[in-house]
């Protein structure tokens, strides 16, 4: 883990630096401001911070975390779109941002393809489905045959997202849909509150 965040460092320092410093050599002459589309104390800000000041060592430079909440990201995402491409704003990115929100918003005045440009990824969580020990099911196919034969069955989720869960992971094929009970695949999937 520590071996991978000082390769991700060294190269989020090379990749975002190298173009801005064949530009103009005294790049960074001025405070470069990381963008955070959630709260301070969040997972995200909690990633950045000690990344940020590990990479404004090296550089002997200022480097500002900007946390800016709203819309699922989509405000954060919106104002770096509009900032100068100019090396000193940066946006900590994440799938939510870029991969749900383009299906849960119907107006986003930003195309996370277009109008930005992927520097490195910094971490990765990996998504477990688990089960009771005593359900007969041991692969996603088999929870989705039993769910759809057991009509009492009640089917939900988990995630760590503080939020109504309507969307679940992309990999996850009993994902709720927009309202409370809707059906996704012939199983019906109740949201649930996440804390």
């Amino acid at each position: 883990m520590k071996r991978t965040l000082a390769v991700n460092l060294a190269l989020l320092a090379t990749l975002v630096l190298a173009p801005a410093a064949m530009a103009q050599s005294d790049y960074p002459s001025r405070p470069i401001t990381i963008v955070v589309p959630f709260p301070p104390g969040g997972s995200s800000d909690t990633v950045i911070r000690p990344i940020a000041q590990k990479v404004a060592e090296s550089l002997k430079a200022t480097i500002v975390i900007e946390n800016r909440p709203g819309a699922g990201g989509n405000v954060a995402a919106l104002s770096i779109k509009q900032a100068a491409p100019d090396g000193y704003t940066l946006f900590l990115a994440n799938n939510g941002t870029f991969g749900i929100n383009p299906a849960l918003f119907k107006e986003l005045r930003f195309d996370p393809i277009k109008d930005f440009a992927p520097i490195t990824p910094l971490v990765s969580f990996p998504s477990v489905l688990a089960v009771p020990a005593g359900l007969p099911a041991r692969s996603v196919k088999e929870l989705v045959a039993l769910a759809k034969t057991r009509a009492t069955m009640r089917v939900s989720f988990h995630s760590s997202w503080p939020m109504p869960c309507r969307f679940g992971s992309a990999a996850w094929p009993l994902r709720c849909a927009r309202s409370t009970g809707r059906e996704q695949g012939g199983v019906s999937a109740p949201a649930l509150w996440c804390r």
